[in-house]
């Protein structure tokens, strides 16, 4: 006699309880993570320059571009197809490199020597903008987009020491007494004995979390001193200048913390230690007095373990600004055409 099976054991049914709860959730992560995915994309989307509205900035500029203009993107994203200001500049057989401002936020300092700066920016970036300069003119592109331009203070420097590195005498001194080491001028660097970091050149890199124009420095060997150092050097009122670890020195937690020094006419004027880790772009100043002016200054830079101790710095000696006094101002939003 045949009988009926034994109704499931409670024992028997949480397995199968257990197996849809969790296809649910797995259903519900992957529903979730689809939407996820569209939002993202949309928000993407909201917030990426549109072709017809880069268009409408590149007429603006190409109609209005001057040889002493700079220009600048925020945020400093690659989505606003820099190719297509650059033609323009290479149209004018201007210098774009030199001409764009990387650093974001925007600081001055970078953008010394132009008089207008272009800024192409979305989504509320430009709302702190008042320490660029006097603004000239803001056109609305659309999607969020704006054009901005600013006019510059007129610059005051008297003698760029990045610009002028193949006239310093650089040299490696120590650590044994007596003995130094000459780097020599190439191109557009002073090349020092050994590998490449050994040397110093002018380039863009990242220092202060944005990127940076800057002389790359390494000191080297440990114990030594790594000697930058210009003959005679314009009068002015001061040298001022930035200085700060470059990103691969902060990455690696190894060498010790760098000294860095100032001397005018041999005299140390400035000391500071720039730590490891340390990511700032460190702001300096040094007044420069009546006996001070037309003197040598060098730039020093000693670690006890140089290993990783890659740095950055960028020097100028200031004196009043040949033009009419800088007064910041707000100009009218305008639509483009």
């Amino acid at each position: 006699m045949q009988t009926s099976p034994p109704p499931p054991s409670s024992a028997s049914a949480r397995p199968t309880w257990l197996a849809r709860l969790g296809a649910w959730l797995l259903l519900g992560c992957v529903v979730a993570s689809a939407l996820w995915f569209v939002v993202q994309r949309y928000q993407r989307g909201a917030a990426s320059p549109q072709t017809a509205h880069l268009e409408a900035a590149v007429a603006i500029v190409d109609a209005e571009l001057r040889k002493d203009d700079a220009i600048a993107f925020l945020p400093s994203w690659t989505a606003a197809q820099r190719w297509r200001f650059e033609a323009l500049w290479k149209k004018r057989d201007l210098d774009f490199v030199r001409a764009w401002m990387p650093g974001d936020p925007i600081d001055p300092w970078d953008a010394d020597g132009f008089a207008r700066l272009w800024v192409l920016t979305t989504h509320n970036h430009h709302a702190d903008l008042t320490h660029v300069g006097r603004q000239l003119r803001a056109e609305q592109l659309g999607g969020g987009m704006r054009l901005l331009l600013f006019a510059l203070a007129p610059s005051a420097t008297r003698f760029d020491f990045q610009a002028q590195l193949g006239k310093a005498d650089v040299r490696r001194i120590g650590p044994k007494p007596g003995v130094q080491e000459r780097c020599r001028h190439v191109g557009d660097s002073q090349k020092c004995k050994g590998d490449w970091w050994t040397s110093i050149s002018a380039a863009m890199h990242e220092v202060g979390n944005t990127r940076r124009r800057c002389l790359f420095v390494q000191p080297h060997p440990a114990g030594a001193t790594l000697r930058l150092r210009w003959p005679i050097v314009p009068g002015g009122d001061a040298i001022v200048g930035r200085v700060g670890n470059q990103l691969w020195a902060v990455r690696y937690d190894e060498g010790s913390d760098v000294r860095f020094s100032v001397r005018v006419g041999g005299k140390i004027v400035h000391t500071q230690l720039i730590a490891r880790g340390d990511f700032r772009w460190h702001r300096w100043r040094v007044p420069l007095g009546p006996d001070d002016q037309e003197k040598s200054v060098a730039l020093e830079f000693a670690a006890a373990d140089p290993t990783w101790r890659q740095l950055c710095v960028d020097a100028r000696v200031v004196g009043k600004a040949a033009g009419p006094e800088f007064m910041p101002s707000t100009a009218t939003e305008t639509n483009a055409p």
